[in-house]
């Protein structure tokens, strides 16, 4: 059996609308190419989603 290679991540709206800076936001955009590269599903949730729906994040699975 192979690996599923899907890579989960839950981000907050502070660490990422109030203080990202260009250089962040590129950065985040290259991790997650690279994660597709080798193959990895990426699937995102925000803390809200997680929090106050978590049928719907539970759902996508």
């Amino acid at each position: 059996m192979s690996p599923l290679r899907i890579a989960f991540e839950s981000e907050g709206y502070i660490a990422h609308a109030e203080n990202i800076t260009r250089d962040r936001f590129a950065f985040e955009r290259m991790r997650i190419r690279t994660l597709a590269l080798y193959g990895y599903k990426y699937i995102p949730f925000s803390w809200d989603e997680l929090g106050k729906r978590p049928g719907l994040s539970t759902g996508c699975l």
